[in-house]
């Protein structure tokens, strides 16, 4: 399945109960890269399209917000005076 030049893919499973049960899972490196994440994963497809949107939609304010932690955690770990076993 594509959408917005973005692949992901439904599935379907049967739970230990024997109830049907489904997902939609995005793991394309197009839409993911560099922001620290391996995969999306919703309830319905229009969740998924949502997620989609979301994450191409606000890339740049992510990427810096991505960007920021990153140098927090450098500050934090520079500063840090016991530095573990």
């Amino acid at each position: 399945m594509e959408y917005r030049e973005i692949e992901y893919r439904e599935d379907k499973w049967t739970a230990y109960s024997g109830e049907e049960a489904q997902c939609y899972t995005c793991n394309d490196k197009k839409l993911l890269k560099e922001l620290g994440l391996l995969g999306i994963s919703e309830s319905t497809e229009s969740q998924m399209k949502d997620s989609i949107d979301y994450y191409l939609d606000n890339r740049v304010d992510l990427l810096a917000a991505r960007g920021r932690e990153r140098k927090a955690a450098s500050i934090f770990y520079d500063t840090l005076s016991y530095k573990g076993d």
